[in-house]
């Protein structure tokens, strides 16, 4: 896995396992409003249908929208890389995620 890919992968695990730890974080409200901010900054039919599909997924079970959103495949790298979650993990939360990645080496391919 490429080191961005697995970087965008460590943060939306994080993000995931905290939603996990607290259910009263509005994760849904916090993603229709990045969700609606992004649609007008985004380029490109792949992104439009990223957007709707993480729209899709946060109206639905919790945990269709975690394996579809971590899932090690083009759609799960897809929606991470438009990842609406942004608000969630604290500064230090993200820097202890990429650091987690950036210890690891680097893979080739």
């Amino acid at each position: 896995m490429r080191r961005k890919a697995a970087v965008q992968l460590a943060l939306h695990s994080s993000v995931i396992a905290k939603l996990k730890a607290d259910p009263f974080v509005p994760y849904v409200e916090i993603a229709e409003r990045n969700i609606g901010s992004m649609r007008s900054a985004v380029r490109g039919p792949s992104m439009g249908r990223s957007l709707d599909r993480w729209a899709e997924l946060i109206s639905g079970p919790f945990d269709r929208m975690e394996s579809s959103s971590l899932a090690d495949d083009e759609p799960g790298r897809e929606l991470r890389a438009l990842n609406p979650f942004t608000a969630v993990l604290t500064q230090e939360e993200r820097i202890e995620a990429i650091q987690s990645v950036v210890r690891q080496p680097e893979e080739c391919g």
